[in-house]
């Protein structure tokens, strides 16, 4: 009688939660598969299963089971994240990204997904770890965007090491962002809060630059980067040209760079009488740059910090807070405050939305309506009010101090 082929064997499916098997939640799923190894032994696929039944296990293993016979098995590359990520990043160097973008993925790798995912292996990582992650992050009480960002950059990773065959699915791809942070939280000021605002900033020649922000509604790194030669004046007020945005590497040292999208190279208008305290601005400026000599970095900035180089935002915003303490408002506004503030004031002043779509840099009306458009109560009887007169009202024709009430 003819020696039978010995059959492979058909899996397993292991409880890793101690105690009841039936109250297991977690479970381990062995396959062998057609590949043997060294010593003739059947090389083995393992992956863990969280949150579910025996029942869904089993068929975990039966599908990998099926997917072996097929020959449609596929076996994530035996490599953890951080070897991944050193790939990916040494991919993206020859790719010629501008420096901005290499140092951001560089800074949010290392900062947010190294430490969590960096020691396991790409193909250990599940949608649950991602969810967790997520969650980790939040918990940290990082701001929405950066997290938002992570899982960007998170799903950038992934993206590549499905085209280069290291993984066959992205776990990432499925997980919403954590409650809270897959939309902006917009902070607006109230008429109110803005007149005080603006009053107390007129005190500082220092504090013009969150007039401009308030007034143009510009990114920080908009106005942070903007140059005098981006600044006109065209019927009878003024007009700022965004060409380009100033970031900080973490090596130190600046970069300048055209945005990121079409619609974020725009031109902006802005009142007359701002136009003016910019001219003024300037003025004090060239006096403040021949103080200083030799040590004066001529980027040819319109906010520059005391030596002529770009403001740095976590230092800007430092400043933001002192004025809001001096103006005795909530510490909760940001600078981004500042630009949703100019949104809502725009649609208030009964400005059409395509039209403040443009003026915001955004690529999508809708983005603009859902996101920048609270609506601040005690503005909705001046509705069809110009922003101008909504805040100043007509007698108004500058927004500083003359010459004599200022301090340089």
């Amino acid at each position: 009688m003819p020696e039978e082929k010995k059959r492979r064997p058909r899996g397993q499916v292991i409880p890793l939660d101690a105690g009841n098997r039936e109250k297991c939640r977690t479970w381990g799923v062995r396959v062998p598969l057609k590949e043997r190894d060294a010593t003739g032994r059947h090389k083995t696929h393992y992956e863990a299963l969280y949150n579910k039944t025996e029942r869904q296990a089993e068929k975990r293993r039966d599908q990998l089971l099926a997917e072996v016979e097929a020959g449609l098995f596929f076996s994530p590359a035996p490599i953890t994240f951080n070897a991944l990520l050193d790939e990916w990043l040494k991919q993206k160097e020859r790719e010629k990204l501008s420096p901005a973008s290499l140092d951001s993925y560089r800074h949010t790798t290392a900062a947010f997904l190294r430490p969590y995912l960096g020691h396991l292996q790409i193909g250990e990582i599940s949608p649950v770890t991602v969810r967790d992650l997520f969650n980790t992050l939040q918990d940290r009480k990082l701001a929405d965007a950066t997290i938002r960002y992570a899982r960007t950059v998170l799903n950038l990773v992934m993206h590549d090491a499905i085209r280069w065959r290291y993984l066959r699915e992205n776990p990432a791809a499925g997980i919403k962002p954590p409650e809270g942070a897959d939309g902006r939280t917009c902070r607006s000021f109230d008429l109110a809060e803005t007149r005080k605002l603006l009053e107390t900033a007129s005190l500082d020649p220092d504090d013009l630059i969150f007039v401009f922000a308030l007034l143009t509604g510009l990114r920080p790194a908009e106005y942070t980067g903007l140059l005098w030669a981006h600044v006109a004046e065209a019927d009878g007020r003024g007009v700022v040209h965004v060409r380009q945005v100033a970031h900080k590497l973490q090596g130190g040292g600046w970069v300048f760079r055209r945005p990121k999208t079409k619609k974020s190279v725009r031109s902006v208008p802005f009142p007359a009488a701002l136009y003016a305290d910019l001219m003024r601005w300037r003025a004090r400026l060239d006096a403040r740059r021949r103080a200083v000599g030799g040590e004066w970095q001529d980027y040819g900035l319109v906010f520059p910090n005391a030596t002529g180089a770009p403001q740095r935002t976590d230092s800007l915003g430092l400043k933001f807070q002192r004025l809001l303490k001096r103006a005795e408002l909530p510490v909760h506004f940001t600078l981004y405050s500042l630009r949703y503030t100019f949104a809502t004031l725009q649609f208030m002043a009964g400005e059409r939305d395509k039209v403040i779509s443009d003026l915001m840099g955004h690529a999508k009306v809708d983005f603009t309506k859902n996101v920048y458009t609270k609506v601040l109560p005690a503005m909705q009887a001046q509705a069809s009010d110009s922003l101008e007169r909504l805040l100043f009202g007509a007698a108004r024709t500058t927004f500083a101090q003359s010459d004599a009430e200022r301090v340089m």
